[in-house]
């Protein structure tokens, strides 16, 4: 169960659910809403009806909503209210049998309001499948209502207590939520994966005249890019020629543009905007090396961005500006450099010393990260640890 499901922006959850159909003969079903996400209206080629479809063995049912991304709380309140009453009657009016063990996936907690009604009824074990942590991300976007946040703690906790199994896609977050006193027993971690196939990537990358560093995903205030912009400009007045090569789209677009003609590095930064995903992988692979930063905060220690093991599978170094979970996964990697985030010294710092690596190293770093992710972060592995966790609550 999941607000989001392709073809919007949650290509893992039905990589997932087709393989548990395909590698375990599974019988699988997903209910959703129809796709609105990011764009807030409905996807060309669907109807905002109820609907059943298949693809690759998943049978999808789907919900609709009252699509929006608007900026106003109560009108993306009826996106929420409006997907937790279609998966409602989804839930009754499918056909739902006595050992069928849900999955809801969060964020958000819409799935599981309109499960807990349908719990009522009819009870059904479940997994909590935890890839962001609330209230904590949520005051992290500045919610302070302390009402609400004590409302959603109690609402979690609940969970928590019902669910057969809870999900993390990391020990920080294991950690957490026993500290909120939850049995450790219960907790699973299973980090996310790649699912790509291998490939002779360093081959295929293009020689660069210029050390080309590139960033791809959100431009948001936690990404803060704009210590990184700094960074390259210190980089420079250092003698250093360098490129930085940033490819998405956020709330702080604008501001970096400002800041990148303020500082005249229109020459050497580019903003190239959104890319369509499959063409992402190519600009990784002819790249010198990827930058991904989370300013510091106690929960994203904790986290770790999808985007290291799209970065990892391409065979290019890491420069990490991160602390905590996300960081270590790049030193046991052994694929590039982390440093202090959000200061734009260290980071400068480290790019000068990815510079002077010889490119042989520099390949080098790449190879462990793809070996790594390729033997320990992948879908296989990934769908073997639910298949076990579905058998186990089923025995």
């Amino acid at each position: 169960m999941t607000l989001t499901y392709p073809p919007e922006p949650a290509s893992q959850l039905h990589e997932l659910m087709a393989s548990l159909h395909k590698q375990y003969n599974s019988e699988v079903s997903v209910i959703t809403s129809v796709p609105s996400y990011p764009i807030g209206k409905i996807y060309s080629g669907f109807k905002n009806v109820f609907d059943i479809s298949i693809k690759d063995g998943v049978k999808i049912y789907r919900g609709p909503v009252v699509p929006s991304q608007s900026k106003s709380l109560a009108i993306r309140f009826l996106y929420y209210l409006s997907n937790l009453v279609s998966t409602i009657f989804i839930l009754f009016f499918r056909q739902s049998k006595k050992d069928e063990i849900y999955i809801i996936y969060q964020p958000p907690v819409s799935s599981f309001l309109a499960f807990y009604f349908f719990q009522i009824f009819k009870k059904r074990k479940f997994i909590f499948w935890i890839n962001d942590m609330w209230p904590e991300t949520l005051m992290n976007y500045g919610l302070n209502n302390y009402l609400l946040v004590n409302f959603i703690e109690y609402l979690y906790k609940k969970i928590y207590k019902r669910a057969s199994k809870i999900i993390v896609i990391s020990r920080g977050f294991k950690d957490l939520l026993i500290k909120k006193g939850v049995d450790s027993n219960k907790i699973e971690v299973i980090y996310n994966w790649y699912s790509g196939t291998k490939s002779n990537i360093i081959s295929n990358k293009s020689q660069n005249t210029i050390f080309k560093l590139l960033y791809t995903g959100n431009l948001g205030k936690f990404q803060n890019l704009e210590t990184a912009v700094i960074a390259v400009q210190i980089v420079q007045s250092k003698g250093y020629h360098i490129s930085f090569e940033i490819f998405g789209q956020g709330t702080e677009f604008d501001s970096l543009n400002k800041l990148i003609s303020r500082l005249h590095l229109n020459e050497c930064v580019k903003l190239r905007g959104r890319i369509e995903h499959d063409k992402v992988f190519h600009e990784l692979i002819n790249s010198d090396l990827l930058f991904v930063q989370l300013i510091p905060n106690d929960l994203f220690s904790k986290t770790i961005p999808h985007k290291i093991y799209e970065y990892m599978a391409s065979g290019r170094p890491i420069l990490g500006a991160l602390q905590g979970d996300a960081a270590e996964e790049i030193i046991n990697a052994r694929c590039g450099i982390v440093c202090k985030p959000n200061y734009p010294s260290a980071i400068a710092e480290s790019l000068i010393q990815m510079l002077e690596l010889s490119e042989n190293l520099r390949d080098n770093l790449g190879k462990n990260g793809q070996k790594f992710v390729f033997e320990q972060r992948n879908l296989n592995f990934a769908c073997q640890q639910f298949y076990s966790i579905l058998t186990f609550i089923q025995s």
